[in-house]
């Protein structure tokens, strides 16, 4: 069974916190201190930006981000979750922007670095 839009974001936002979570005091931020974007982004084939064997057909999935605002941590999710970013910077918020956030197999390494 798929999952709705707003069950789909709880589960990010759940996973974020989860992701979040301080290694010096053992807790997540509040919810209270994270930012939400969810849109619509576009890819070139049904991999939704995590490659592997997809079909060549262009296919639109769900974009969420949550973002740490009092730690400058981002969580990327293109229908599952694809990366986190250490340091949220201008590029990034520009590509959040523009709706051209890298896939999980280009924001791993080098595209994130880009991204600060």
């Amino acid at each position: 069974m798929e999952m709705n839009t707003g069950e789909y974001i709880e589960r990010c936002v759940t996973d974020a916190l989860e992701r979040f979570r301080s290694s010096e005091t053992g807790f997540p931020p509040c919810r209270t201190d994270l930012s939400l974007y969810v849109h619509p982004q576009a890819w070139g084939d049904t991999s939704c930006g995590f490659g592997g064997g997809a079909g060549q057909a262009i296919t639109t999935a769900t974009t969420v981000v949550v973002i740490d605002e009092l730690n400058g941590r981002a969580a990327v999710y293109h229908g599952r979750f694809a990366y986190l970013v250490q340091r949220v910077g201008r590029t990034f918020m520009e590509a959040l922007a523009s709706h051209r956030l890298p896939g999980a197999i280009e924001g791993g390494r080098a595209k994130l670095e880009e991204l600060r």
